[in-house]
């Protein structure tokens, strides 16, 4: 039986890719999954756009092909050397297709610069000086409701304050963190570009800005785990947990996997969705500006949780009031129906 579904299958591939070339290949990217549509290289004219809006090399820079010691050197070069090491990547100073795919990625707008500048954590040059954080939130995305996007935006501030004595609460009256889904130019000196590229970004304390781009296709959960999978849409909430962690005084970090590294990190696995959580590296670094403390919760946690990724032992997932399956099984039982039809 199993063997007959995959034939039939691959022979419905080969005929629709031979005799049907019109077809869209949306059709495949949602039966099977597409995490490429970031993946395609940059323009040599939008890598350096990049190196200079994310701060690995200055307009007055470009300009200078001379070090602090009057030797030679090239400015272009050792901002893609930069941002490859930051990026991990193969140091080879050059746009190659590796360099400019990564460029591609989703990511949060704020600068790298600053860790490569500053030593990551211990300081408290950007904090703030109160326990009580206030948070307003001014408007929603109309991609999702609005009390699935309130109580991920307060899950997303409880996942912080769990491991620092800072408490946060919404309001409607005078914030301190003021939360806008917003497109193109809004008011500040950093427009957003459309879909893609840049999902969000924020402000340093005490300045308290935290912006969305609402041009994104926004999803939460394992409620919208398949289109978080094929790359269609972009998990809300660790976008929201990372632009927080801005709002706190954390500048990028250069571990890969930790929610404050500034390129977006997919939340589905093989249709199973994963929840995010804070890393040591993370935590470590909120810690030096806060201290530790705050209620021990185990909001966020990176687990594999039954039902199809809704992690069951760390999360009571209040994102949607339904129990989440597994795409797989949903995918299985529909196509157990037609092959049942068509093989008796």
């Amino acid at each position: 039986m199993e063997r007959k579904k995959y034939l039939i299958i691959n022979l419905i591939i080969i005929l629709s890719i031979t005799t049907i070339p019109h077809v869209s290949t949306d059709f495949f990217d949602n039966l099977f999954g597409n995490n490429n549509e970031e993946e395609k290289p940059v323009s040599n004219e939008k890598a350096m756009k990049y190196l200079q809006d994310f701060g690995y090399v200055s307009p007055g820079e470009l300009n200078n092909n001379r070090g602090s010691g009057g030797e030679s050197f090239d400015p272009i070069n050792d901002a893609i050397k930069k941002f490859q090491v930051f990026a991990h990547l193969p140091v080879t100073g050059k746009l190659d297709v590796k360099t400019k795919k990564k460029m591609a990625r989703k990511r949060c707008g704020m600068q790298d610069v600053e860790m490569i500048t500053n030593n990551r954590g211990g300081t408290s040059q950007f904090k703030w000086d109160k326990s009580l954080i206030k948070y307003s939130i001014h408007n929603f995305s109309p991609d999702l409701s609005s009390s699935r996007q309130r109580d991920a935006i307060r899950r997303a501030f409880q996942t912080w304050s769990a491991v620092i004595p800072i408490r946060f609460e919404e309001t409607s009256g005078t914030a301190d963190i003021n939360i806008i889904f917003a497109s193109g130019s809004h008011g500040d000196p950093w427009p957003f570009d459309g879909r893609g590229g840049v999902l969000a970004h924020a402000t340093m304390p005490k300045d308290g800005k935290l912006h969305f781009d609402e041009s994104e296709k926004w999803a939460l959960g394992p409620e919208d785990a398949n289109k978080i999978g094929t790359s269609r849409c972009t998990d809300l909430y660790p976008v929201t947990v990372h632009e927080i962690g801005h709002t706190l005084g954390l500048p990028h970090s250069k571990v890969e996997d930790a929610i404050m590294a500034p390129f977006y990190q997919e939340t589905v696995e093989n249709g199973v969705y994963i929840m995010p959580r804070l890393k040591s590296d993370d935590i470590r670094a909120i810690q030096a500006i806060y201290g530790s403390g705050g209620e021990e919760t185990n909001f966020g946690s990176r687990n594999r949780g039954r039902n199809g990724g809704r992690n069951s032992d760390n999360w009571d997932w209040p994102f949607s009031p339904r129990e989440s399956s597994s795409n797989k099984g949903r995918e299985d039982r529909f196509l157990d129906k037609i092959f049942s039809k068509w093989l008796g």
